[in-house]
């Protein structure tokens, strides 16, 4: 039963991860431009 339970968390924390992965590489491709054309902006001032 034990085992059982753990591999079901187990399933569960790799799947929550690998959403977590997708969503920081996302997050990663959208802030990462935007930080760059902002500084550049303030460096241009």
């Amino acid at each position: 039963m034990m085992t059982f339970i753990l591999t079901r968390v187990g399933s569960i924390l790799t799947r929550m991860a690998f959403i977590l992965i997708r969503v920081g590489s996302i997050l990663a491709a959208v802030i990462l431009p935007l930080l760059f054309l902002i500084t550049k902006h303030f460096i241009s001032l």
